[in-house]
């Protein structure tokens, strides 16, 4: 069985782990799912693995089972007729071109659920990084509905000569199943020697080093995707930062960028997106302050600067950040994001030649630009001072360039974190 060519990834082994008593096994609900796949007849369960990196897969014949499960928060509860009846059903060690480093003296243990028409054995298969295989069976299989753990030592497995035990890229079964059949499976792991290698549920211990190992590859494949992507309404001015990050294209990333900046005005300047991204983009790309400088031309940098003025000058009310971290202008996550690009576009400010001697509106009643209209404002607002609708004005009359507002910010965002971590994060959280 042998799946079509693909471009590799680079190899990446995953480690076994000590597991000691307080580190729990974790389920991460996203990757289990994506990590399980099924397969035709001559195919591996890796086949459809560019599928399921993308962000918007949607599984078949897979799903999470909160309410039935043995370790951790979840089982997966496999249905082969919603999966259309493929043969080979089975694991991948990563999506992002991970290996199992097992050897013959490794256990396989899991736990099944299965509710079937009949008892039954399930053949096993393990695939290394060069397409050789381990192959065995897992017998006695219950079809009685109720849970029951299995072991299989992997010595007992017949494989190929030259099979790389220390470079297995999945394991699979292979097993015929009723229409009506619906196979739970919970806590699979590899274990030797006192180390276990989690394949659904995971300790922190494994998952950090996991995730360190492949990020470059992830992150990669994200700025690809954004450069591409012509689907999203916001598609613009994403592109441009996938393709400013990866070095490709400039002269479109600079126009996608400066069409997206005319856009700018009043009425989205309280998205959660843009102006946190403009942020990302001066810090990135400017030519004065950039971690990668020459990617942005310097009349769109000239353009940035000059939008992010417009879309933070009001909003950037210094009254705000006198007030109590607990008083929110309008919803919470519009209203943290507000906040933490006062500070950001503070510090861009004070640097730049042409805007730190430049004073503040500073009209002393928050977040401004009509933001919630008259639920925030409240009846009777005018719409030129933005004064009235029972809005307190907390104004002192002193001017304030963005050396000051940068150290208010600063000042409120250190005070922020300490209160959030003594009484807990979210008022909308807490809500609900």
């Amino acid at each position: 069985m042998k799946s079509p060519s693909r471009k590799p990834l680079p190899a990446q082994t995953v480690d076994s782990t000590v597991l000691l008593p307080n580190d729990k096994p974790l389920d991460f609900w996203d990757e289990e799912i994506r990590l399980f796949g099924v397969a035709a007849q001559g195919l591996h369960v890796d086949d459809s693995l560019l599928e399921r990196r993308d962000i918007n897969y949607r599984p078949k014949g897979i799903e999470l089972d909160h309410a039935d499960c043995v370790v951790g928060d979840l089982s997966l509860l496999y249905t082969p007729a919603a999966a259309g009846m493929q043969p080979n059903f089975g694991f991948v060690a990563g999506l992002w071109g991970e290996r199992w480093n097992l050897s013959p003296d490794t256990n396989l243990r899991l736990w099944i659920k299965v509710q079937d028409e009949a008892s039954q054995t399930w053949g096993i298969r393990l695939v290394d990084a060069d397409g050789l295989e381990a192959v065995g069976l897992l017998p006695d299989i219950e079809a009685i509905g109720e849970w029951q753990e299995r072991t299989l030592a992997l010595n007992a497995l017949q494989a190929s000569a030259g099979f790389d035990w220390g470079s297995t890229r999945l394991f699979e079964f292979e097993a015929p199943f009723g229409k009506e059949a619906r196979i739970h499976l919970d806590g699979i792991r590899f274990e030797c020697a006192g180390t276990i290698i989690g394949v659904t549920d995971k300790s922190l211990a494994q998952r950090m080093p996991e995730a360190k190992a492949s990020r470059a590859i992830r992150i990669e494949t994200a700025l690809r995707k954004s450069a591409s992507d012509k689907s999203s309404a916001v598609s613009g001015v994403v592109g441009a930062f996938a393709k400013m990050m990866l070095n490709e294209d400039l002269e479109t990333a600079n126009q996608l960028l400066v069409d997206e900046l005319k856009k700018s005005s009043d009425g989205n300047a309280w998205s959660l997106l843009h102006t946190s991204l403009y942020c990302r983009f001066y810090y990135h790309f400017s030519n004065r302050n950039g971690k990668y400088p020459d990617r942005m031309a310097p009349e769109t940098e000239a353009l940035l600067l000059e939008t992010l003025w417009d879309r933070t000058a009001v909003k950037n009310d210094i009254a705000s950040a006198r007030q109590s971290t607990w008083w929110l202008d309008g919803s919470e996550n519009h209203d943290l994001n507000a906040k933490a690009c006062n500070l950001v576009t503070s510090r861009i400010f004070m640097d730049e030649p042409d805007y730190k001697n430049r004073i503040y509106p500073d009209y002393g009643f928050g977040g401004g630009y009509h933001y919630g209209h008259a639920g925030y404002y409240g009846p009777g607002i005018n719409a030129e001072t933005r004064h009235g609708g029972g809005r307190a004005n907390l104004a002192d009359g002193n001017e304030y360039n963005a050396r000051d507002h940068y150290k208010a910010w600063l000042a409120f965002m250190k005070t922020y974190f300490r209160e959030r971590v003594e009484r807990g994060f979210f008022l909308e959280y807490a809500a609900y």
